[in-house]
């Protein structure tokens, strides 16, 4: 008689960051195992208590993390460009440093983490005009002339795609010693065996 076999576990990972980009990422991806995604930061003092209560089982980090029981994983770099009017000046450029839009004021989503500091300190005399309502911010976007960012990881999402619906912006690169931030996966070492290929595989995915 022929043994029956179960059927394989369908395997649900939570996964959050402390930027926005790494999650909207994954939740564009395909894998074989499900993936819920928390799209509120994690503040980086609670990474290591979200995962030891197993609020959540993968955390992205701008830094690599070692615990006795919590390692991490390398994945790739996170850096911003950004959708310029295309009458500016400026969008008629291949590449812009943070110095070069000095004095505009750019539409930004609310939480951006460590990315907020990063666009602050860098771009002088900008003003930052903070949205939290997603939605809003695509439809300002589309019917404004106001510059918004985007990253190499959220270039290709439907959020942002959104935002050039209007085919009234240049996505310009940022070329700036600043831009960029280093993200690992972060995880209990008791679920390595679990957590490891999903990173492997979104390493692989991972726009350069």
């Amino acid at each position: 008689m022929r043994r029956k076999t179960s059927p394989r576990r369908c395997l649900t990972t939570t996964a959050a960051g402390v930027v926005p980009g790494p999650p909207q990422f994954i939740e564009d991806q395909q894998f074989p195992e499900k993936i819920v995604v928390n799209h509120h930061l994690i503040q980086p003092n609670d990474v290591l208590s979200d995962l030891r209560t197993r609020k959540e089982r993968l955390i992205f980090t701008i830094q690599e993390i070692e615990a006795d029981d919590v390692e991490s994983m390398y994945l790739g770099q996170e850096y911003l460009g950004v959708g310029i009017d295309k009458f500016n000046p400026h969008a008629q450029k291949k590449q812009l440093s943070f110095a070069d839009p000095a004095g505009l004021s750019f539409l930004v989503v609310q939480d951006i983490g460590p990315w907020r500091k990063v666009v602050e300190d860098n771009i002088p005399d900008a003003t930052f005009l903070y949205q939290e309502d997603l939605k809003a911010m695509s439809q300002i976007s589309r019917y404004s002339n106001f510059p918004f960012f985007f990253s190499n990881l959220t270039q290709v999402t439907s959020a942002t795609e959104s935002r050039f619906g209007s085919d009234n912006r240049n996505a310009i690169e940022i070329n700036d010693p600043h831009n960029h931030l280093e993200i690992y996966g972060t995880y209990l070492k008791s679920e390595r065996r679990n957590i490891q290929p999903l990173l492997k595989e979104l390493a692989k995915k991972w726009p350069k």
